[in-house]
């Protein structure tokens, strides 16, 4: 794995970057010799981290049900649906 100070990020992301995308190793960055964040290929990313984006993606699903569901509580259920096919 690659290490790389923080400042060196700053000046040089979009090598560090291109590097990402072309070798795929990750970065390990560091601040005062202390490692502070990884960057990694967004390949790597997906497969260790799906089940954030997968949970990302239920909790907004989840917020626009629960949204529906308050609508619909004040409402003529036919009412609602009509609304619902035309926008």
């Amino acid at each position: 794995m690659k290490t790389i100070n923080a400042l060196a990020v700053r000046k040089e992301l979009g090598a560090v970057l291109d590097s990402l995308a072309a070798g795929g190793e990750p970065v390990l960055v560091t601040r005062d010799r202390e490692p502070v964040a990884a960057l990694v290929p967004i390949a790597i990313f997906k497969q260790r981290f799906v089940d954030y984006l997968a949970n990302d993606a239920l909790e907004k699903a989840m917020a626009e049900l629960a949204a529906l569901q308050t609508a619909a509580q004040g409402g003529d259920s036919l009412e609602e649906l009509r609304a619902l096919r035309e926008g």
